[in-house]
């Protein structure tokens, strides 16, 4: 229950085997921290019933814009009263003698949360449950001391951000979880030193100020993106959820944080606006310059859009700021390759399969240097490497395929690529490569049909209907050759005498 809310073929490029946009490891989590607590039990009024619980919250929730769920445990009848994404919910869940209890934590997102869930313990006391009993850690129940409530809240979180930080090694690529994403080292440690000087604690906490204010909006929006699409699959209604999240931020504008700018350049991409991306990125870096993911996400852009160099650069100081993450030595790899300084590249993705013997990625993309290095044995040894890690990988399949190809161990090229294509039968580059396996066996009519099925899947990519047109040639089969060249040059081919 919800309320509100060969030789003369064309041989394929490297496919890269990278996930774009992937996030660096954590090793802690915030969701221990329980510092601050309200907790409340008590019986139902005689007159009231569950049922009637619910349907009060059901109205309210409808105005409120808070959220509702009735899995409350333990086989109990009720509801969960969901006041923001970062919070535990409030839980009214009844026996048969309308009896309940529970305990919410506020430390972590906020005292305009902690005074939010004050009112609906309030509300629910006067209209359901007179002789409820409410303790609250931070006596704000009794007192309604607002500053008090403040104080005591940025002195458990800096004391909880102190004793994370004493437990993390330096140097390393550790993220400690936060409601609102995962942060590095020096992120965490400019958030203690913010809490002891009590610096803009409205940009630290979900929900600081009793009203929602642009700092709400701002963190609403970075807890929502972190929680639907930094943990786990996307989901499925990811389109809805980023206008809405654009709507966010723009209400909160002028509470703008580096995680914001970061959040808004990954919704900027995931639309597809690589310019509005990158400016957003880079507007993060300005506030937060060394942060790792800002880096990572930033680089990324760069090499979508074609600057491997300024994207090496990126990817350079990403693996000085984390030494210890084969992530960025993967990256760097990457970069290199692309400017095919393949001695370089293979420099830094030995470093990535020694930082992470069990990346499958980074093993493939190992293996795709060693073949430029003309060194098919070894890329061989490292792309079966990566595909015993990652079996169902299409594009360590399709590029076993393109190395053992070259060796002219075709019937085993085949039978990688076959196996890529069971896979993705659209594949178009493992089509291209089986159909020049085919042309080496000079089978042409197998060819042919095969660059024939390529080019219907990618209509406007060259290299398929320049292949056809080839084997056309070889076939006597003029006209239709003609008619593939033609097609091929006016797609992008390069001329015979360019060749």
């Amino acid at each position: 229950m919800r309320a509100a809310d060969p030789n003369w073929t064309v041989p394929m490029k490297n496919r890269p085997t990278l996930l774009f946009l992937a996030v660096l490891s954590f090793f802690q989590s915030a969701a221990a921290w329980a510092a601050i607590t309200i907790s409340y039990s008590g019986r139902l009024k005689t007159s009231v019933q569950p049922s009637a619980v619910r349907y009060h919250f059901v109205l309210w929730a409808r105005k409120s814009g808070a959220a509702l769920d009735d899995k409350v445990g333990e086989g109990r009848e009720g509801v969960r009263v969901m006041l923001h994404p970062a919070g535990q919910g409030i839980v009214f869940g009844f026996d048969e003698k309308g009896e309940f209890s529970g305990a919410v934590t506020t430390t972590e997102v906020g005292p305009g949360y902690h005074q939010a869930v004050v009112r609906v313990l309030e509300d629910f006391q006067k209209r359901f449950a007179e002789k409820m009993t409410v303790r609250d850690s931070s006596e704000y129940w009794q007192s309604r001391d607002r500053f008090a409530l403040e104080r005591q809240m940025l002195e458990e979180m800096r004391r909880l951000l102190e004793k994370a930080l004493s437990k993390w090694p330096r140097g390393s690529s550790g993220r400690l979880v936060t409601p609102m994403g995962q942060l590095d080292r020096s992120s965490v440690e400019a958030w203690r030193d913010d809490m002891r000087f009590a610096r803009d604690p409205e940009l630290r906490f979900p929900w600081w100020n009793a009203e929602k204010d642009a700092a709400y909006w701002n963190n609403l929006a970075c807890t929502i993106y972190f929680g639907r699409f930094m943990q786990g699959k996307p989901p499925r209604d990811q389109r809805r959820i980023l206008r809405t999240l654009e709507s966010y931020f723009d209400r909160g504008r002028g509470a703008e944080t580096w995680l914001s700018h970061f959040y808004r350049g990954r919704v900027e991409l995931q639309r597809g606006r690589l310019d509005a991306a990158e400016a957003w990125l880079h507007a993060a870096l300005k506030l937060n310059p060394d942060q790792p993911d800002l880096l990572l996400t930033y680089g990324d852009i760069l090499l979508e859009g074609d600057e491997p160099k300024r994207a090496e650069a990126i990817f350079r100081l990403l693996a000085a700021v984390i030494p210890d993450s084969a992530e960025a030595s993967m990256r760097l790899g990457l970069a290199r390759s692309v400017q095919r300084d393949y001695a370089g590249a293979l420099s830094a993705l030995d470093d990535a399969c020694r930082l992470d013997p069990k990346s499958a990625a980074a093993w493939s993309e190992r293996g795709l240097v060693l073949r430029e290095l003309d060194r098919p044995a070894e890329s061989l040894s490292s792309l079966t490497k990566g595909l015993e890690l990652d079996p169902r990988n299409e594009d360590t399949l399709y590029n076993m395929g393109v190395t053992l190809l070259r060796m002219n161990r075709l019937d085993e090229a085949e039978k990688r690529l076959q196996e890529c294509l069971k896979l993705n039968a659209q594949h178009y580059d493992a089509l291209v490569e089986l159909g020049n396996v085919q042309v080496a066996r000079e089978d042409l009519k197998s060819a042919a049909a095969t660059y024939y099925r390529a080019s219907r899947y990618e209509p406007k990519r060259w290299e398929a209907f320049y292949n056809l047109g080839r084997v056309y040639e070889r076939m006597g089969r003029q006209s239709e050759a003609k008619n593939a060249l033609r097609k091929a040059e006016r797609l992008g081919a390069p001329r015979e005498e360019e060749r």
